[in-house]
């Protein structure tokens, strides 16, 4: 696999130097912040992903037709008491520059309610199973593209040229965040993957998924676009589903959740209580303002 160094030589003389813990709009910007390494890790990390997923191939752009742009999204990641996790940079495509017809058609993709995650979770507190939390690495890019031909430039900082110092164009093979139809085929892709080991789909909510083996019971899958809640009474249960997500895509496993969709989970398993809170949401929001 070839990962080129990002291409960072440009002066960052007149760019604002963010402080510790703010986060950069773009690449430059982060490249010159005082979490500098931190960007350059997690943008690194991003290309390696990319490339690995077999996200594209590499096109001259003579053949390419519709090129969107892309850009750089950048996001600390903090846990329930506001301490920062992790730093996540994306290449994201500008979707709004594709064309209907030319290159996307549909692009509906559902998302469980809220209502029915807590519903799943008063379940699992109810009959005292286990709450587990799934991640798969860069979701979007496990799913194919099936419905039309997809070009987009380059990340910036990771071009490659051809011959004549022209960059390549990348040809879309796997989904991409940005594009208008990535969350519907990633949907696709984890709904086929539930259905062919025997989980059965809710009409009242398709992103409620359930079954039960005479192995390891009664199991609930609930999805928001990349977020899995898997509710099971068995840790061998949720072993299972890693190892089987593991076979198609790379997943971890976020252990017993705390925290999902801005919420953070307060359980007593002893007393049989649970509460949901957003202290941490609502403090983001006003610092923001």
């Amino acid at each position: 696999m070839f990962a080129c160094a990002p291409q960072h030589d440009t002066a960052f003389a007149f760019i604002t130097v963010l402080p510790s813990g703010a986060t950069p709009t773009t690449l430059k910007q982060a490249f010159a912040s005082v979490d500098a390494r931190h960007w350059r890790f997690a943008t690194g990390a991003e290309f390696e992903q990319l490339e690995a997923a077999h996200t594209w191939e590499l096109v001259s752009a003579s053949e390419a037709k519709n090129v969107i742009s892309g850009k750089w999204v950048f996001r600390i990641k903090k846990g329930p008491t506001g301490e920062i996790v992790r730093y996540k940079a994306r290449w994201v495509a500008r979707g709004f520059s594709q064309k209907h017809g030319v290159d996307f058609t549909e692009i509906f993709a559902p998302t469980i309610r809220y209502s029915s995650l807590r519903m799943l979770l008063a379940l699992a507190n109810y009959h005292n199973l286990n709450i587990y939390g799934l991640d798969v690495s860069n979701a979007f890019a496990r799913s194919d593209i099936t419905d039309h031909d997809l070009f987009v430039k380059q990340p910036t900082g990771y071009e490659k040229l051809d011959s004549e110092g022209r960059p390549y164009v990348c040809k879309l093979k796997k989904g991409l965040y940005g594009t208008k139809q990535a969350a519907r085929l990633w949907n696709i892709k984890f709904r086929n993957f539930l259905l062919q080991r025997g989980w059965r789909q809710y009409e009242s909510d398709p992103c409620l998924f359930s079954r039960h083996t005479s192995r390891h019971g009664h199991e609930i899958i609930g999805v928001y676009v990349d977020d899995i809640c898997h509710v099971c009474a068995s840790p061998k249960a949720h072993t299972a589903l890693l190892t089987a997500c593991n076979s198609v895509f790379p997943t971890t496993s976020q252990g017993e959740l705390t925290w999902i969709l801005g919420m953070h989970i307060k359980r007593n398993r002893h007393t049989r209580t649970l509460s949901l809170d957003q202290s941490q949401s609502i403090h983001d929001f006003l610092v923001a303002s």
